[in-house]
Parts: C-alpha cells; structure tokens; sequence
C-alpha cells in the first residue's frame, strides 16, 4: 500500500482487498476507511504510529485488529517506512500489511498456557522443580522456596545437585548421562521416598516425582517434591509405641 501525502490518495494491493475479503468495489482505497476498519481499542495506537511517522520521518512496525465488514476479526501487522521530498519532508507513507491472525492467536494461547502454568506453580503446595538434560534448574517455585531455603533467583541456572546430598549429589550426572544414554529409567516417571537438603544443610525426606517432557527439541525434567518429615515421625513414632507395647506384654507374659 501507499499514501501520497501531497495529493491524499492511496493505493492497496490486491492482497489487501484479500485481507478485508472486498472487492475495490466494495470499498475505496483511504486512509481513513482502513482507520475505521481498526478495532476501536487500537485505532489510537495505530493513529499515533502514523502520525510519528510523519512527524519524526520514521517508518515503523504496529500489530493491530481489524473488523472486517463481515464482523470477523484479523490481526494485522503492518511494516512501514517514508520517502522524503527535497526539503526533506515526508512526502509518502508505504509498506505492507500481512494478515498475522493465526501466528498471533498462536501466542496468544501460549501466553495464555503460561500464564495459567505460572499460577499453578506458584499456588502449589508441593515443590515443583524443573530442570534441563545438563541438571541445570529452569524453575523454582515459592513452596521450593519454603521447602529448601534457597530464593529462586538463587536457585535458577545452578545445578540440581542444589538440594542433593552426598553420596548422590556427586554421583547425579552420572545418573543422569546414563538414563539419556540408555533410556532406561530409574527414578523417573516413578515416586519414590529420598534424602534432600535445605540451604542450610538439614537433610529433608522427600517423596519425589520426576516426568520428563521434550520443548523444541530439548529434553525438560520436572520433579514433584512433597516433604514427608511428619509421616516420617508419626511413623517413627508409631513403631516405638509398638516397640513399647511389645516390651510391656513381653514383661506382663513374665510375670504371669
């Protein structure tokens, strides 16, 4: 498309009347009726655009809604540049406008996914810790937080080995290298009870889950951690009351 400043008129390609599903019969070539098929919300970031293009003879690049005459809606991306007379004012406006709905809907939805992820983990009762092939942590939850000690930005790019003690802290990469070398899992997609360890050196029993899952290519690990320190000592406890109980039923039968 083009607008001449000078003469006001301007030119659409046939690719915009396939945007707008029209005909050149059906609407004229305008500034102002492209502005009004601008969704309302936007027509004002779209008008100012123009305007600073004009004003500061620079093009620029805006993604905007369009309603369409049949009430359906596009997401237009336009690329705009200027062209400067002798006395070096703008003199015209062109560039291109391509019809991004689906690329933007597409985003939309991830935003969308990300969002609802984001409130999820940070609404979780149980640590939920993420982490990539090489061991290194992508997210670190608040109840991570709580659990362990560790701050999330402290936490996010070091090694998962973090919160593990030793023996397996030192012996984790070599866990881990086997199980992408071979494909055999030991630990994941499995729940099983382990050691961890708090910032401040305390050792934490843990019920740990681990899933795996692929992002463009690259391997992604996410581990469900739940502290299990009071069923560990109900349970302690449990088999001490037992212990007792046995020890008074052992002394009764010697008497009797």
């Amino acid at each position: 498309w083009e607008w001449d400043l000078a003469d006001l008129q301007t030119w659409w390609a046939d690719e915009i009347y396939s945007i707008l599903r029209l005909t050149p019969d059906d609407i004229d070539a305008s500034q102002e009726s492209w502005l009004a098929l601008v969704h309302p919300e936007d027509r004002p970031r779209v008008q100012e655009c123009i305007q600073h293009a004009i004003t500061h003879a620079a093009g620029y690049r805006e993604t905007y809604r369009i309603v369409r005459h049949d009430g359906s809606t596009a997401w237009i991306e336009d690329y705009a540049d200027v062209e400067l007379d002798a006395n070096g004012q703008v003199c015209r406006v062109y560039g291109i406008s391509q019809d991004v709905t689906e690329r933007t809907l597409i985003e939309l939805a991830v935003q969308h996914s990300e969002s609802r992820l984001r409130a999820i983990l940070n609404c979780a009762v149980d640590a939920i810790i993420t982490m990539d092939s090489q061991g290194r942590i992508h997210s670190f939850n608040p109840a991570a937080e709580k659990m362990f000690g560790f701050s999330a930005s402290e936490a996010l790019g070091e090694n998962i080995t973090l919160i593990i003690p030793s023996p397996h802290k030192e012996r984790h990469q070599s866990y881990l290298e086997r199980y992408l070398k071979t494909g055999v899992p030991h630990i994941i997609g499995r729940g099983r009870e382990m050691m961890a360890q708090q910032k401040s050196g305390h050792l934490l029993p843990v019920e740990i889950t681990i899933t795996e899952v692929e992002n463009q290519g690259e391997r992604f690990f996410t581990g469900i951690l739940r502290d299990i320190s009071a069923h560990k000592q109900a349970e302690a406890a449990l088999i001490a009351a037992r212990s007792e109980l046995q020890g008074v039923i052992n002394a009764a039968r010697e008497i009797s």
